[in-house]
């Protein structure tokens, strides 16, 4: 009987342990996933021309083969291209032409919200962050799908 209520006592513990680890490791998970700090992407970001040219799709892909203006374009427009997040909130963005667009930005969740001047609002989902690189996937505005579907940023 000894033998019995000491292997009861032995699977509870070890059984409570187990549950105890998996708690922790939901918690980890679901705060890795998406709670993602204001205060982190705050800073000058630049894009990565090639990485965001890989991450086009085939059919795309197969439309700036054909058509080479607009392939250089796209990737004029994302060349020294520059993404500055103030910690007041405020936004600013250079692209590859010389464009200037200010706004506002906001982080809920691991959803970034970028709300230019004349209020065209773009939501981009924060896929990965460290302290030096940010991978955002762009959301479709309306039907139109964006030519680049993932943007990657380094820290300028």
């Amino acid at each position: 009987m000894n033998i019995l209520n000491n292997t009861i006592k032995v699977l509870s513990t070890k059984t409570m342990i187990l549950l105890i680890l998996m708690l922790f490791t939901q918690l980890y998970n679901v705060r890795a996933q998406g709670n993602y700090s204001s205060s982190t992407i705050v800073g000058t970001w630049s894009v990565d021309v090639s990485a965001c040219m890989a991450s086009i799709g085939p059919e795309d892909k197969e439309l700036m083969t054909t058509s080479p203006d607009l392939s250089q374009k796209v990737q004029q427009s994302l060349f020294n291209r520059s993404m500055t997040f103030n910690p007041d909130g405020t936004f600013g963005q250079m692209d590859g032409f010389g464009n200037q667009m200010t706004g506002i930005w906001q982080i809920q969740g691991n959803t970034l919200t970028i709300t230019s001047s004349n209020n065209k609002v773009w939501v981009q989902q924060i896929v990965q962050q460290t302290p030096i690189r940010i991978t955002l996937k762009q959301f479709a505005k309306g039907e139109a799908q964006p030519l680049i579907p993932v943007l990657f940023l380094t820290k300028s």
